[in-house]
């Protein structure tokens, strides 16, 4: 054999080998988002007009309810449509979305973000959410809306290598690594780890003094949440607010170009609870002390994954309260099956029933790791 041979030889393995090691990385860099692994392409997945309540925000509401204990113990047919983070441009969108596709009897929105997120910052976090839409004309009249503001969303097949999620910032293409099975959690994902020797502070009955103003973006997207909402207001219950913890300074996460600061976000979310008010919609207190301790009885050593965001244990907890307090005030009238729970059709029954067997199975390991 001679020397060009053995060259060639060489030279072809080692493509061969750099082939065989760098194809399954790039696929894992530059996968598509799809319903396996996000709560917004697993939402329009459901059947239309089948959901009860719908639940809007980040990963404080992804981390927090869990829409097949309220099912398991209710029948509420629930799903979550979330992301880590979530932008309120991306709730706009999906209100509207949600009111066209289920007409639910109520739906929650976290208002999160009011302490962080401006416009400038919306594109990736739309695009994401747009990603996911079926085509049609709903999803060419939010591309033909956004364009008109400035915000130009793409197709998959005019992605560019390091363009959008899959630009080492998006938090959520990450997480779908560790997603398990969104289809069959309908957007809840059980955080099965606790941190200990939590330092809680008190919070004041009154914004402090230094607390930062909302920012003219923020309050730009509130209002505009509230305008949208108000378009359904007569068909389904709007409820505004924010996921229930115990408040810290510090938190600890990887999603370093998103800024952290649990309280101050309290204190925003907070002081828009009169504008909520005065557009006619509930805004509910889920982070004071008191409703934790005596209410919820959540201990932060116990049921909080993090400064921000509930465990299993916790979300269980959350999930109980919240699911009687709808059927006391919103659900109670719906028609019921001999067993007290909201009658659904046999297609949604079965469907609901599967996937609570399915989340049985993901979430029992976690359980045990929690000593449940």
């Amino acid at each position: 054999m001679n020397k060009h041979v053995k060259n060639l030889i060489k030279a072809t393995s080692f493509t061969l080998l750099l082939v065989g090691i760098l194809a399954p990385i790039a696929h894992f860099l530059f996968i598509p988002l799809d319903s396996s692994v996000t709560s917004y392409g697993s939402f329009y997945k459901e059947k239309e007009q089948s959901l009860d309540l719908v639940m809007v925000g980040s990963s404080t509401v992804r981390d927090g309810f869990i829409p097949l204990e309220a099912y398991h113990d209710y029948g509420i047919t629930a799903h979550s449509v979330d992301s880590s983070p979530t932008h309120l441009e991306v709730i706009k969108i999906a209100i509207d979305e949600i009111e066209r596709t289920q007409s639910p009897k109520v739906v929650y929105v976290d208002l999160n973000g009011l302490n962080n997120q401006t416009r400038d910052s919306a594109q990736s976090f739309v695009q994401d959410y747009f990603d996911c839409m079926p085509d049609g004309e709903a999803k060419d009249a939010v591309k033909a809306r956004l364009a008109e503001e400035g915000i130009n969303l793409t197709t998959k097949s005019d992605w560019e290598v390091f363009a959008h999620h899959n630009g080492f910032r998006q938090q959520i293409y990450w997480e779908s690594f560790v997603y398990n099975h969104q289809m069959w959690t309908k957007g809840y994902y059980p955080n099965s780890t606790v941190t200990k020797g939590m330092e809680i502070h008190e919070v004041a009955k009154e914004n402090p003094s230094d607390t930062p103003e909302i920012s003219q973006d923020g309050k730009k997207y509130l209002k505009d949440i509230l305008e949208i909402a108000s378009k359904y207001k007569d068909k389904t219950h709007f409820i505004f607010g924010q996921m229930p913890r115990y408040l810290q300074d510090d938190i600890v996460s990887f999603d370093l170009y998103q800024v952290h600061d649990p309280l101050t976000a309290f204190y925003m979310v907070r002081s828009a609870k009169k504008q909520v008010e005065e557009a006619g919609f509930e805004f509910v207190e889920w982070c004071d002390p008191a409703f934790l301790a005596k209410t919820l009885k959540i201990d932060p050593n116990l049921d909080q994954f993090d400064a921000e965001h509930l465990n299993h244990r916790g979300a269980k907890k959350f999930t109980a309260y919240f699911s009687s307090y709808l059927m006391d005030n919103y659900l109670g009238d719906m028609p019921k099956f001999d067993n007290g729970k909201i009658k659904h059709d046999d297609a949604i029954v079965e469907d609901f029933d599967e996937a609570y067997e399915k989340y049985r199975e993901i979430v029992g390991k976690v359980e045990t790791k929690l000593g449940m």
